[in-house]
């Protein structure tokens, strides 16, 4: 499954806890490292459905995000067709 992030931003508040993030991302396996408070869990709850992000587009084998249930986006990441 392809992933695509472009400018991907989340904010809480007063606090921007995801700082516009480009990414692109195929099949396989990938790690994100950062320090404590980074984005990193909240990097992965909106490329998960469970948070939507403040700015920016995410891509699911050029579907956009908002067009695809959250049941689509986890079979997507299991290996099953969207």
């Amino acid at each position: 499954m392809n992933v695509e992030i472009a400018g991907l931003t989340r904010r809480f508040g007063r606090n921007q806890a995801v700082a516009g993030v480009d990414l692109q991302a195929g099949p396989g396996v990938f790690g994100l490292l950062g320090p404590n408070g980074a984005g990193k869990t909240s990097l992965l709850r909106t490329i998960s459905g469970l948070i939507r992000p403040t700015r920016g587009t995410i891509r699911f084998e050029s579907t956009p995000f908002q067009n695809l249930r959250a049941d689509q986006i986890v079979r997507g990441f299991s290996g099953g067709n969207i």
